[in-house]
């Protein structure tokens, strides 16, 4: 293989990738131009761009979990192999996308609050701001909750029984990560 070529399998990935680069950068680019499109024309794709990339990646990460469905791969090497099988595969990908928005209201917040400290900030806008990213990351925290409850209860009874008792350390992890949500929320 000659450097820098890709296999078709890769190609595959770069383009809807690189298209989405495009549609980031050309919503940051619509805030400060003329141009008569909406910011929600151009949102609503990339938004589902993402969460199709998110999907796709929770997809890999679970098969990367279980070696006996690689085999798969083999039957059908040119098109794009799901592991619509898994029971922790929606679970897992609605935790993640939760995380993620989670996040999102958090920067929003500590970037709110951090332009406070600059004279030219319209304080009752980063005010706002900062509320409505603390009220995003408490809304979306919640539901990350019950969706991490499904996404354990789905485990094999193996694993799930890790963490509800059967290893000291997963068990302390779990009920760790408990106490550390319930101050970050209140």
């Amino acid at each position: 293989m000659v450097a820098g070529s890709c296999t078709g399998r890769e190609n595959t990935l770069k383009r809807p990738l690189s298209k989405l680069y495009d549609l980031v950068f050309l919503v940051r680019t619509l805030s400060d131009s003329e141009i008569p499109v909406s910011r929600r024309t151009v949102l609503i794709p990339t938004a589902l761009l993402l969460l199709a990339a998110a999907f796709l990646l929770t997809s890999a990460s679970t098969l990367m979990q279980r070696p006996d469905q690689w085999l798969h791969w083999f039957s059908a090497p040119h098109g794009m192999l799901l592991n619509l099988g898994d029971a922790t595969l929606f679970p897992r990908y609605l935790h993640i996308v939760l995380a993620s928005l989670a996040a999102g209201g958090l920067t929003m917040a500590w970037r709110a609050d951090r332009s406070l400290r600059h004279p030219e900030t319209d304080v009752d806008e980063a005010l706002w701001r900062r509320r409505r990213g603390l009220a995003w990351f408490f809304h979306t925290s919640l539901a990350q909750i019950a969706a991490g409850l499904l996404f354990l209860f789905t485990q094999p009874a193996s694993i799930r029984a890790l963490f509800l008792g059967g290893s000291f350390l997963h068990t302390a992890a779990l009920i760790l990560a408990a106490a550390c949500l319930i101050p970050a929320l209140f």
